[in-house]
């Protein structure tokens, strides 16, 4: 396979080099020719791709190839983008991350206004979904939460909630940030590794 792949290769047909050495290298992840030539191959697609997305990808993959793979960890969303957020779309990020096994254990409905904030957040999880939309004038019997923004934060990160809430307003907000699982990163692109 490897000598097909290689003819592909110096015929300039790197699609079909690539396919049959992504097989040859997940069949063999430690063979280093069929690795180095795939990544070779890879960045000469890489080259050609007039689609950055593709490009990226292609030439990620080659890197990977030749210096080895990402490191496994979390992913650390405490970012300056993550922190600047407005608050509906951390909890659209927040929907994505929540641990359904939690949730299902922990349903909770409430408004969450956070101070400097145009648009309260009315925010439910039920059957291990989170769902919010803006906040409704009328609360009626509605649970509001009033917290400032580095107090949401830290809440949604896991850690202890400090500032200017209250001690039950704190608790809930920690027991509603228990709920999210930090996405896993260092998964390989090109090579099979560890998870």
């Amino acid at each position: 396979m490897f000598t097909k792949s290689k003819e592909a290769f110096d015929q300039g047909d790197y699609r079909w080099s690539s396919e049959l050495l992504s097989r040859l290298v997940f069949a063999a992840p430690a063979y280093q020719p069929a690795r180095l030539l795939l990544a070779d191959s890879l960045e000469q697609l890489g080259y050609q791709s007039e689609s950055g997305a593709w490009r990226n990808a292609y030439l990620s993959g080659a890197k990977e190839l030749r210096t080895g793979g990402p490191r496994p960890g979390l992913f650390d969303p405490a970012g300056n983008a993550f922190r600047h957020l407005p608050v509906a779309s951390i909890l659209d990020l927040l929907s994505v991350r929540l641990d359904p096994e939690k949730a299902l254990k922990a349903p909770m409905k409430f408004d969450l206004d956070v101070v400097g904030e145009d648009n309260p957040q009315s925010i439910e999880i039920r059957n291990g979904v989170l769902i919010h939309e803006n906040a409704p004038a009328d609360k009626g019997n509605t649970r509001v939460v009033t917290v400032d923004r580095n107090a949401f934060i830290d809440a949604v990160q896991g850690r202890h909630v400090h500032g200017s809430v209250s001690g039950d307003d704190a608790r809930f907000l920690e027991r509603f940030g228990s709920l999210f699982e930090a996405p896993r990163t260092g998964f390989p692109l090109a090579a099979p590794g560890a998870r």
